[in-house]
């Protein structure tokens, strides 16, 4: 199974003890008209910068830009990962739910770090960017921020070594020992403003910052983002086991077609290195990279290799960059899944994992999967507060919103519905089709389909 910080949220501790209507939706140079908070409507009409050629909100902003941020921005501007997601976050304006939807869609390289600490330092007011500009994957928390949090969000958007450090801590493992404090030594100087940040987001605005319960866009369907441009982009991510964190060396990746059931015509191969980073090679086509990676290693006879994957990434890719630490369940630690839900792992059959998200793609409690393909010899799961719970009435909850199945039948691709209760109304959140082979364990997110 896979658990992210990117992709999964908060993920599950160990099987031992991880919508949006108001956000741009497609990339380009289109005026967007922002509601503010007093009720007025700003038209952003985007202006492109002579440096970089990056876009701003205004003439004032690129002038600033321009005289104050001309490396950071031509640097940003000449990074595949980094250029894109500037301009998914400009035509958000002060939309802090909208800027957590492109955070999603794209990921947040130095380069974009630089650019956006830069802008905070120098030219924060006549680029009109309230609170340092963050992203929050609950509806209500960008109001309590400006109201509560403002001046702490601030300081630490003007430092790069705060917003790296939250980014690092991103993608730890949850319950990790090692990864944030190696964080915090790595970043060391963005410590303070990190702790005062968070302390504001997680007590004072504990209530507005609540994630996992948004489902508006069940009723107002909200479109994915597309690719920027045709051709071909890059993508990476870094694999390691879910228990022990470490990194699945000289294991291979496979970029697959989703049509491609046994990846035998794969877009794309690489070989992880030492830290389990490998980086894939796709088309960007008209709605981004929607096949699955294939991934697989050779044991040494101590379980510590991954148990043969199909990873499909959702939403899907849209842009080069790198997509994080993903955590994998290895030999072993599949015994350790068997063991808590008292199932006999049988080697003809295939299992399979999937997040449940809302419409902000932060990880949602209450939420139940049916497969269209189980069968009496089928063990269903949920993770309850860290722990593989089965029985009839379990549902995700608001740790980690996983659940799955072990020893699914691999004769046809399993169609997973994940299904939601909101307001006394049972709703279906999305759907989707997943090859399910023997001998190896599906995972996937699924957040509110468009």
């Amino acid at each position: 199974m896979t658990l992210s910080g990117r992709d999964f949220g908060v993920a599950v501790v160990a099987f031992v003890l991880a919508a949006l209507p108001g956000c741009k939706q497609i990339l380009g140079l289109h005026d967007r008209a922002e509601v503010s908070d007093d009720g007025g409507t700003q038209v952003i009409k985007p202006v492109a910068g002579r440096c970089g050629m990056l876009r701003h909100p205004s003439a004032s902003c690129a002038a600033c830009m321009d005289q104050n941020c001309c490396t950071e921005a031509t640097a940003c501007n000449g990074d595949p990962a980094c250029d894109p997601a500037w301009d998914c976050n400009m035509s958000c304006g002060d939309d802090g739910a909208c800027r957590a939807r492109c955070n999603i869609f794209f990921t947040r390289p130095d380069t974009l770090v630089d650019v956006n600490v830069c802008r905070e330092n120098n030219c924060r007011a006549e680029c009109g960017l309230l609170c340092g500009g963050f992203g929050y994957n609950a509806p209500g928390c960008s109001g309590c921020v400006k109201q509560n949090c403002c001046s702490i969000a601030s300081d630490c958007a003007k430092n790069g070594e705060c917003v790296k450090l939250d980014l690092c801590r991103t993608n730890c493992i949850a319950g990790s020992s090692s990864c944030p404090p190696e964080c915090e030594r790595t970043y060391s100087g963005g410590v303070e403003e990190l702790a005062s940040w968070i302390d504001c987001l997680q007590n004072t605005c504990s209530e507005g910052c609540q994630p996992g319960r948004n489902w508006q866009c069940l009723d107002t369907k909200t479109p994915w983002l597309k690719p920027k441009s045709a051709g071909e982009f890059t993508f990476s991510l870094s694999i390691v086991e879910i228990l022990s964190e470490t990194p699945f060396v000289g294991h291979t990746l496979k970029a697959c077609s989703k049509f491609d059931r046994d990846c035998a015509n794969p877009l794309s191969t690489a070989i992880t290195d030492a830290d389990g980073f490998g980086a894939l090679t796709v088309p960007a086509g008209s709605v981004g990279f929607d096949g699955y990676v294939d991934i697989t290693g050779v044991d040494p006879g101590d379980g510590s290799a991954i148990y043969p994957a199909i990873w499909y990434p959702s939403p899907n890719i849209v842009s080069a960059g790198w997509r994080g630490r993903v955590q994998f369940v290895s030999n072993a630690s599949l015994q350790s899944l068997a063991i808590f839900t008292g199932a006999i792992i049988d080697p003809t059959r295939g299992h399979f994992a999937a997040a449940a998200q809302d419409c902000n793609f932060a990880a949602a409690p209450g939420v139940s999967f049916e497969a269209d393909t189980k069968d009496e010899k089928t063990t269903v799961f949920y993770f309850v507060q860290g722990i593989p719970k089965t029985g009839s009435t379990t549902q995700t909850d608001a740790q980690s919103g996983i659940g799955g199945y072990i020893n699914l039948p691999t004769d046809r691709a399993s169609l997973v519905t994940a299904r939601v209760q909101v307001n006394d109304v049972v709703k279906t959140i999305g759907s989707g089709a997943y090859i399910i082979r023997p001998g190896t364990f599906t995972t996937t997110a699924i957040p509110p389909m468009p």
